[in-house]
């Protein structure tokens, strides 16, 4: 049985960039920030946690209208996917299937990880299907959303009722591999609670001016026994577990720095239409030779260089085209260009391995002040690389040329799990998807 028992429980729980002129964020009852509460197959239990469910949603109701019930015996994986999309807080109330687990000695991402769905819709409680962290992956939540798990074996690095109680070891990899897959799909923190109500969490992200590290620390059930690491699933976060003696029922992994109030940013932050203007390419950026900036970047080093008032790039510009190139570089990995500065990106604007000199296109929107940011990610702290950047156009908030309307990013194919087409692809054979 993968869930706490019920008898147990008390009760209940950077940014997106865009092209055009930024709408200036809301309260969360006037924006209608989305949230999804789900909950699973738990048989005999389900009643009660759809009970939970509806008591999360009444204090949700506090601070936003647009609220989306995905409910045992109907939900299934493809309507949580699909309610999922965009979601600024996203609820699940269920069984957990996590790893390391008494049943097989090796990690299931398709099943491990995950949730507890209904396989078919309709057929009651006990109809229920493991959707592991390969599915989470694909939920397509909104920019720094934030998942709340509730009354699930594993994910705090718990173990199942009658199992007794894991090694701390093996309490960290269960942490660490349940929150693998939603951040993949887009959230910037998972916080399981395994016994304590979810209310304080929804009222504190919604109505405090803190960082989630100070939420997660200030909850009723906070126990002060903290220990924190460096994720070893989750490049770029830190997971932290506060056990009560040797039990696991609070755990949190997050990206360093996230507030509550840029949770979901990207779902209530609006875009106008922009027109795009051509340029003849021209470097802006050279590290080699000191233009922009001077000397190689550091790995985890984030650095802004001005971009407005170079290139023919005029002062009123949002965003910009151009070719960011990676050489020099004295180890393998990933840059970033954004907006903003992140040391510790989670999504990569050009991969490489040593030794090759790389290019890519890039269509990204300016920070403030005209500025973009750049940094080398490797998979140590030592390594170097020299960055270029060829501007070759902007954009202007206007229409009085063909325009472009920036969306969230969306994954509409990916044929490992038959997103828009299944399989692998067959070398010269031409597939297209809608």
């Amino acid at each position: 049985m993968r869930k706490l028992a019920f008898a147990l429980a008390i009760g209940l729980l950077v940014s997106a960039g865009g092209l055009g002129t930024a709408v200036q964020r809301v309260d969360a009852a006037a924006s209608g920030a989305k949230v999804v509460i789900v909950v699973g197959a738990v048989e005999g239990t389900t009643t009660s946690y759809r009970s939970d469910g509806d008591a999360a949603a009444a204090t949700f109701s506090k601070y936003t209208s647009n609220i989306v019930k995905v409910y045992s015996p109907n939900a299934t994986w493809a309507a949580v996917q699909a309610a999922a999309a965009g979601a600024s807080v996203l609820v699940y109330l269920g069984h957990g299937s996590g790893y390391p687990n008494p049943y097989i000695s090796y990690l299931q991402p398709n099943g491990d990880n995950g949730m507890g769905l209904n396989s078919t819709a309709g057929n009651g409680d006990f109809d229920k299907k493991y959707y592991g962290e390969n599915y989470m992956a694909q939920l397509n939540l909104a920019p720094n959303a934030v998942v709340l798990l509730n009354h699930l074996c594993y994910a705090s690095g718990n173990s199942e009722p009658g199992l007794g109680t894991p090694t701390f070891a093996v309490a960290q990899t269960r942490v660490d591999g349940y929150a693998s897959g939603f951040l993949r799909g887009n959230a910037r923190a998972v916080i399981a609670e395994g016994l304590g109500s979810l209310g304080p969490y929804i009222d504190a992200l919604f109505s405090t001016h803190q960082t989630i590290d100070q939420m997660w620390k200030s909850t009723p059930t906070f126990h002060n026994n903290v220990t924190s690491w460096e994720s070893t699933r989750n490049a770029g976060y830190t997971s932290q577990i506060d056990p009560s003696g040797t039990s696991y029922y609070r755990s949190m992994v997050s990206l360093p720095g996230l507030t509550t109030d840029s949770v979901g940013q990207g779902l209530t932050t609006t875009y106008a239409p922009t027109t795009y203007h051509a340029l003849t390419p021209s470097r802006i950026l050279d590290t080699r030779n000191g233009i922009g900036l001077s000397g190689p970047s550091a790995s985890h080093s984030a650095r802004s260089f001005q971009v407005t008032g170079t290139g023919g790039v005029p002062a009123g510009a949002t965003a910009v085209t151009g070719n960011v190139t990676v050489t020099a570089q004295t180890d393998g990995g990933y840059l970033y260009i954004g907006p903003i500065s992140n040391n510790y990106p989670t999504s990569s604007t050009l991969n490489f391995p040593l030794g090759d000199d790389r290019a890519n296109g890039v269509t990204v929107a300016l920070g403030a002040g005209g500025t973009l940011s750049v940094t080398y990610v490797a998979p140590t702290s030592g390594p170097t690389a020299h960055v270029l950047f060829d501007v070759t156009g902007y954009f202007t908030p206007d229409t009085s040329g063909a325009t472009y309307h920036a969306l969230t990013p969306a994954r509409i194919l990916d044929s490992r799990y038959g997103t828009g087409l299944s399989g692998v692809f067959s070398s010269h054979a031409a597939r297209t998807f809608g």
